[in-house]
């Protein structure tokens, strides 16, 4: 390990020195620009006027399709309602025709027997 000469030492200290100013003007112009930005930003009242009524309407937009969506909601559920007593309806309706359908047989029985007895009396008071 080789020991430093006081010279050596006064020289990298100094250029140490130099780097760390060096960084330190660039963050202190930094800063300071930063600064006159922040306080050269004038805010237009007009802007701000439009911005509020922007935001105005766009929650009058939000508070629309919430009441908007509620109502679909609701429409909805008395869809399935009326879907359902149609359904309801539809299976009465289909049990009506059945019945219908079974009478109309047992109807068209008791006229063939009606008949078949009509046939037979005749032949009856034929004889």
């Amino acid at each position: 390990m080789k020991l430093l000469t006081k010279e050596e030492v006064n020289k990298v200290a100094r250029q140490q020195n130099r780097e760390l100013a060096q960084k330190n003007s660039r963050l202190v112009d930094f800063f300071q620009r930063s600064i006159k930005k922040l306080n050269n930003t004038e805010i237009d009242s007009d802007l701000q006027r439009k911005q509020y009524d922007y935001d105005k309407t766009v929650q009058d937009f939000l508070e629309r399709k919430d009441t908007m969506l509620q109502e679909l909601m609701m429409l909805q559920r008395k869809v399935e309602e009326k879907k359902d007593i149609l359904y309801s309806l539809i299976d009465k309706q289909d049990e009506l025709d059945e019945r219908e359908r079974t009478l109309r047989e047992k109807e068209e029985v008791i006229k063939l027997q009606a008949q078949f007895v009509d046939q037979i009396s005749e032949k009856i008071t034929n004889i």
